[in-house]
């Protein structure tokens, strides 16, 4: 192989990548934690993303914790008000679930937003 051909064949899958990601849509919601101690997912319903951003709402007093569905204060990912987490995309073809993001709270009734980039 040539080195322009396999230079072209790179180029057709990087605009395609490209392609596949512009058809995508862009999201936003807000989780808050009822009970402390009490892991909540993300979303009810399976939300495909390609990148999420969850940030502890400014508001909050004490901190929130990120992760997967065993999430407590003492395992996951803590935020401090205003701290932000990013799951970020490598690929269109790496995607994480709204539903399988949980989020728990050191504080009753505090929480998060998060924004997102779905397929």
């Amino acid at each position: 192989m040539t080195r322009r051909k396999w230079f072209t064949g790179i180029l057709t899958v990087v605009f395609l990548l490209a392609g596949t990601a512009l058809q995508a849509g862009m999201g936003d919601g807000k989780k808050t934690v009822t009970a402390a101690g009490t892991a909540e997912a993300l979303s009810a319903t399976s939300t495909e993303c390609i990148w999420v951003i969850v940030t502890a709402k400014p508001a909050n007093t004490g901190s929130v914790y990120i992760g997967g569905s065993t999430v407590d204060a003492t395992r996951g990912t803590p935020l401090l008000p205003g701290e932000s987490v990013g799951f970020p995309g490598i690929t269109p073809y790496n995607l994480y679930d709204l539903a399988l993001i949980y989020v728990d709270a050191a504080v009753n009734g505090e929480g998060v937003t998060f924004s997102y980039f779905s397929r």
